[in-house]
């Protein structure tokens, strides 16, 4: 009794699947289950063998088959109606089924299985599409934040040193200031003269990049020799030339 109750429920779907069916629509449909004589399969038996990893390699392949099952028609809209169960049971039995057989039962089953297996195997596709392209985004998305991660590494250190060395600079700008202020003059001096000794210091000792912190500790020293000049241009050049003779 259930078995006539099913056999006629499908039959109904059948008949309204084939029914929405136009003649260009049938022969694409009666085409899948031609067979070649050369390789002996039919196009339904290659889209059997889509269900695959999906994979970035794949990618091509599976846009390419998207676009043959697109071409073949609206399975969606031939279907409409259909409960999602009996679609997949549909699809499952055009799968088990090979050609030959396949063209041994009623034509409205024979138009209605291949249409829901189209549909089935479409729907798959799309998925692994969505899927390869998420795949893709994320590993560019990945390859930029490493790259960004490697760039903020490199320019750490660089950026650590030169607040080290703008720290010096402040330190020994407070440390003259509180040696000798600016308005401190030496009685008699000219102002910007200073003696051999402090004229050696302002000059400086040439760029410190690569050097130890002992190298980096003489400019200091230098640069200290023109703030206690009591010269306010001295104190300036003191800075200044701490300042760039260390980056």
């Amino acid at each position: 009794m259930a078995a006539l109750v099913r056999a006629e429920v499908n039959a109904g779907f059948f008949g309204l699947v084939a029914g929405r069916l136009d003649r260009a629509a049938r022969a694409r449909l009666v085409r899948l289950l031609v067979v070649d004589p050369v390789s002996r399969r039919s196009e339904s038996d290659r889209l059997k063998d889509v269900a695959k990893a999906a994979s970035l390699g794949k990618f091509k392949q599976r846009l390419a088959l998207h676009s043959e099952l697109d071409a073949i028609g609206p399975a969606g809209v031939w279907l409409e109606g259909v409960p999602a169960g009996k679609v997949a049971h549909f699809a499952g039995e055009a799968r088990v089924t090979d050609a030959a057989d396949m063209r041994k039962v009623g034509t409205d089953k024979q138009l209605t299985l291949p249409a829901g297996f189209v549909h089935t195997v479409a729907t798959r596709v799309r998925d692994d599409v969505v899927t390869m392209i998420c795949k893709r985004i994320a590993a560019i998305h990945k390859k930029g934040h490493d790259h960004l991660e490697s760039l903020r590494e490199a320019h750490r250190t660089e950026t650590e040193r030169l607040l080290g060395v703008f720290g010096e600079v402040l330190a020994a700008a407070r440390e003259a200031g509180a040696v000798a202020p600016p308005d401190a003059a030496v009685p008699g001096a000219v102002v910007g003269e200073t003696d051999g000794a402090d004229a050696g210091g302002c000059r400086g000792r040439g760029p410190m990049r690569g050097r130890p912190r002992a190298g980096r500790a003489a400019v200091a020293q230098d640069a200290r020799a023109c703030f206690r000049s009591g010269s306010p241009e001295r104190s300036t050049s003191g800075m200044i030339l701490l300042w760039v003779g260390v980056i």
